[in-house]
C-alpha cells in the first residue's frame, strides 16, 4: 500500500469516515466524477442510513487509498528513435516481419488470377 497523503491523514485523524463534499475537496475531484466512480463500483462507500431516496455515502480511509492505488499510473520512458539494434543481413529471415512473410508466401504459392 502506498503512503497516505498528508491531507488525507489529517482529515481522517479524528474521524472514521468523510462525506462526499469533503472527499471531493481532498482528492481534488469533481462531484459528478465522484458519483460516476461510485456508480461504476470504483470506490467503496458506507451508507450509514436506511433511506433509499437520498443516500449520503461516507468513505473510509482504506476505501480512498484503494481507489487512489487503482487509479495510479506508472509512466514508462519512450524509447528514443535510432536506439533499436540493427539485425545483420544473415539473420533477416529469422526476424522477418508479418508483411514480408505474407508477401513471400503469396509469391511462392502463386497468385490466382481474378
Amino acid at each position: 500500500m502506498c503512503e497516505v497523503p498528508q491531507a488525507l491523514a489529517k482529515a481522517f485523524a479524528d474521524k472514521v469516515t468523510v462525506g462526499a463534499p469533503e472527499l471531493c475537496r481532498l482528492l481534488p475531484i469533481d462531484r459528478g466524477s465522484l458519483r460516476r466512480h461510485i456508480a461504476d463500483g470504483c470506490i467503496a462507500y458506507v451508507a450509514p442510513g436506511t433511506g433509499k431516496t437520498c443516500p449520503r455515502p461516507r468513505f473510509t480511509l482504506a476505501a480512498v487509498m484503494a481507489f487512489l492505488e487503482d487509479r495510479s499510473v506508472m509512466l514508462t520512458p519512450q524509447v528514443a528513435k535510432g536506439t533499436r539494434r540493427r539485425v545483420p543481413a544473415e539473420h533477416q529471415s529469422a526476424n522477418e516481419g508479418f508483411r514480408a512473410k505474407y508477401a513471400r508466401r503469396r509469391g511462392e504459392a502463386g497468385r490466382v488470377p481474378n
